[in-house]
């Protein structure tokens, strides 16, 4: 039996790379408007978001129908606030509706009743969506807001690791050795003269302690924007040590 989302007309214009934002990001947007629907989508509506995540949030707007190419919003949008306070089956409703329209012209003859992960994946990459991260985040951005939708599909689009829709041509990384680390709070290096006399220290940067046995604890500079890449260098580095 076809789903809805098959029963949908033929694409216009050129392709347009789906949403790769999360799913909720664009649900917390449609919450915000409870209020009233701005006439555009512009900084001033968007300002809680990163400036990387605006435009990425307007594209996906724009993919959905919910502004037009000048960033006003569509009768579309209207509706789905609506809907979104109107309650659950309304809102399923809706999105139902919305991914139909937007996701028929990717899926074409694609039945989700059986399909897998895999022929998903095809689908998309059929439509100019390349493998890697960008693919693997419009994939899950589609299957957020399909479960939202309340259709059926079938379990085999779930049975999918983290990295199933990425490249993965070339060797695979050795994964770092994992170290067990218990969090300890940061203090600036101004509260403690006695850590920033022995350590060196750049400006700006915290003195983070790890009791490293009962005896001792050990003194780390870090960056207080560390991230998560730069955490696995260190523990990696820290790993060649060991016996």
């Amino acid at each position: 039996m076809r789903t809805p989302l098959q029963n949908t007309p033929e694409e216009q214009g050129p392709r347009r790379t789906p949403p790769y934002v999360p799913w909720t990001t664009i649900v917390g947007l449609i919450d915000k408007m409870k209020p009233g629907v701005p006439g555009k989508v512009d900084q001033t509506v968007l300002r809680h978001l990163p400036n990387g995540v605006q435009r990425q949030v307007r594209t996906a707007l724009r993919f959905l129908g919910l502004i037009n190419g000048d960033d006003a919003t569509t009768p579309l949008l209207t509706h789905l606030v609506e809907a979104r306070q109107a309650g659950p089956a309304q809102w399923q409703a809706a999105v139902r509706d919305l991914i139909s329209v937007a996701y028929g012209p990717i899926l074409g003859d694609l039945n989700l009743a059986t399909a897998t992960a895999g022929q998903l994946s095809d689908a998309f990459k059929a439509n100019g969506v390349e493998a890697g991260e960008v693919r693997e985040k419009t994939l899950r951005f589609f299957l957020a807001a399909l479960k939202d939708s309340g259709l059926s599909y079938s379990p085999y689009l779930d049975q999918r690791g983290t990295k199933t829709f990425a490249s993965r041509s070339g060797p695979r990384k050795p994964k770092p050795t994992r170290v067990d680390v218990v969090p300890v709070p940061l203090r600036p290096v101004v509260q403690n003269p006695t850590v920033a006399n022995t350590v060196p220290v750049p400006e700006g940067f915290l003195v983070a302690p790890f009791p490293l046995r009962p005896d001792v604890v050990l003194k780390f500079p870090i960056p207080p924007d560390l991230t998560k890449e730069e955490v696995a260098r260190i523990t990696n580095w820290l790993s060649s040590y060991g016996n």
